[in-house]
């Protein structure tokens, strides 16, 4: 699943709006004071940091982080104790816990902190930095539980990484730390649960039911599984995009996708992320061929593959290392043409070229002008067009201008960015190429 970071931006200003305490089991960890000293100069979250309070500012003294205006909360002189070990013992009342009991196991951190979070004290919990996994969510388990309609816990891991458009990609995956063998039912509810947790985070959900097959490529127990999950999400969840069961590399590599799970929602992003892209076919040494067999099979590809014209194929065997060495040439080639900047003074020579072979469109009488071109940024090449009405920026006329660009420039393997933008206003309106 993956979206840009727009969503953080809102997610953001309803925290701004509505300011929540968050509560960090490990108050002197290095790790825990950064991130507290990055949340109490942006203002969106109160930290509330676990330690003896001269432990932790002296922690923060020595690592250089300024932790002012952060409420830090020592268990042995938490005011509410008598009230937390009540609770705690009323929680674990089927375990016969004891008060003295109660406070030992309160000392601790993990166990302290999912009590604040249980009280009220606290909204959230992070831990983790020193805890383990099974530390961190054993007294959650214990003492949240489940919400409502939920049968299992289930984790979600939200990474944030670049991308090529020079926005942030967010990644929601789940579940990697909980449930080791989910049947179908747990893995339906790890999968809409992940997609809710997405929402949250900005990003519109696109579900990948991760496996070692694709729409049956391989066999087994765990195939069928998740074959049968998938259907039982479609049905339960009508309006989420999920496919499954698919491979890593086709739910998220167009080429692989395409090829192996061709008309997919989710197979394949690589093209989008503005990746540069070769189509490499191995196992060429297995194919029984005549003169024919490469241009029969180049053409079927360039059909499959019509959305990503740009990359070039290569006909590879690993098994022999046939052209094994051509591929990795193509490699480091079209990384080259990925990071390509083309001068602005070429680019409009191109450009006046381009419009007087082929005149800008019209429309009621107001015809397009393209005033100059220019790159801002590579990986992949993006290009600014200046023009006087961006309405009049058919789709067409802007492929046109690829293709010139392409194929004045090359820029093999790449694919390319065109940006649109009245000639002197500050908007500017992404268009996909």
């Amino acid at each position: 699943m993956s979206k840009n970071m727009q969503g953080f931006g809102m997610m953001i200003q309803k925290l701004k709006a509505s300011p929540k305490k968050i509560v960090f089991t490990e108050g002197t960890d290095e790790r825990i004071l950064e991130a507290a000293s990055r949340l109490l100069a942006s203002n969106f979250l109160t930290p509330i940091l676990v330690g003896k309070e001269d432990e932790v500012q002296a922690a923060a003294e020595e690592y250089g982080y300024n932790i002012r205006g952060a409420q830090i909360i020592d268990p042995e002189n938490f005011d509410r104790m008598d009230e937390m070990i009540a609770m705690f013992c009323e929680l674990r009342k089927s375990k016969n816990i004891q008060p003295d009991e109660a406070r030992k196991i309160l000392s601790a951190g993990n166990y302290f902190g999912t009590m604040l979070v249980k009280m009220g004290v606290a909204d959230a919990l992070l831990g983790g930095a020193t805890y383990s996994t099974a530390d961190t969510v054993r007294p959650a388990l214990q003492l949240i539980k489940t919400k409502p309609g939920s049968k299992i816990v289930s984790s979600c891991f939200i990474m944030v990484r670049p991308s090529a458009t020079g926005e942030n990609e967010v990644l929601a995956m789940g579940d990697c730390a909980i449930n080791i063998a989910p049947n179908e039912d747990e893995l339906v509810e790890i999968a809409v649960e992940t997609a809710k947790t997405a929402k949250v985070f900005g990003i519109d959900p696109k579900v990948a039911m991760l496996s070692y097959s694709t729409y049956g490529s391989g066999k087994g127990d765990m195939v069928t599984l998740v074959a049968n999950a998938t259907k039982k999400i479609k049905e339960a969840a009508p309006d989420l995009a999920v496919d499954g069961e698919l491979q890593f590399d086709a739910a998220v590599a167009p080429e692989v996708g395409q090829l192996k799970a061709p008309g997919s929602k989710v197979a394949g992003y690589a093209h989008e992320q503005g990746k540069a892209c070769i189509i490499a076919v191995n196992k060429w040494d297995a194919v029984e061929k005549d003169s024919y067999t490469m241009d029969t099979m180049r053409k079927k590809l360039e059909e499959d593959f019509s959305f990503m014209s740009y990359a070039p194929i290569v006909f590879i065997s690993a098994k022999t290392g046939q052209r094994v060495d051509k591929l990795f040439e193509t490699i480091h080639f079209v990384d080259i043409q990925n990071g390509t900047r083309v001068p602005t003074g070429a680019l409009n020579e191109m450009l006046a070229r381009a419009t007087a072979k082929v005149q800008p469109p019209s429309d009621k009488g107001k015809r397009l002008k393209v005033f100059y071109i220019t790159q801002i940024s590579t990986r992949p090449p993006t290009f600014v067009c200046f023009v006087n009405q961006k309405a009049l920026f058919h789709f067409s006329y802007q492929r046109y201008l690829e293709n010139q660009i392409r194929e004045t420039f090359g820029l093999t393997g790449t694919p390319i960015r065109m940006i649109t933008r009245e000639h002197g206003d500050g908007s500017a309106k992404a268009g996909k190429v």
